[in-house]
């Protein structure tokens, strides 16, 4: 799944993306222009910038929000561990079977994102991955309860 957000109209965005729950997959922010701080439920913080992305594992859950910092003129940002990769670095990531590789030169913006199917069912329903829907509702049914956070 690709996202876009982009407006020149900081209306349309400064709402931001509060706070959400995420399991069962990796989210990757890549900042086109603007600056969105991030925040999660394991005390990671910070804030990304023009050409920076941001790569996020949520394994077992993690509830998180990415809200825009206001920049005149900025437009704004795209969709998310908590591994800021800064422009211009030309970076090679790994997380387990995933790659991503970065470049960015003034003429040129290059990312590479791979992984290897991971040959499983898969359910899917908002901000949540899992392989059956009963695990899909185990989970909402933990994030309810409180106890969708594990240690």
């Amino acid at each position: 799944m690709l996202d876009f957000f982009g407006s020149d109209n900081p209306d349309d965005f400064m709402s931001g993306f509060p706070w959400h729950p995420h399991r069962g997959m990796e989210t990757v922010t890549y900042m086109l222009e603007g600056k969105v701080e991030h925040e999660d439920s394991l005390g990671n913080r910070g804030v990304i910038g023009h050409g920076d992305i941001q790569w996020m594992t949520a394994g077992s859950g993690i509830i998180h929000q990415e809200m825009p910092k206001y920049e005149e003129g900025a437009a704004c940002f795209d969709e998310n561990r908590k591994d800021p990769l800064h422009a211009g670095e030309g970076v090679l990531f790994s997380s387990g079977d995933s790659v991503l590789v970065k470049t960015e030169t003034s003429k040129a913006r290059f990312i590479l994102i791979a992984g290897k199917p991971i040959g499983e069912p898969i359910a899917w329903r908002g901000s949540i991955v899992m392989n059956t829907n009963e695990d899909l509702n185990a989970a909402f049914r933990e994030l309810r309860n409180n106890t969708f956070i594990k240690s």
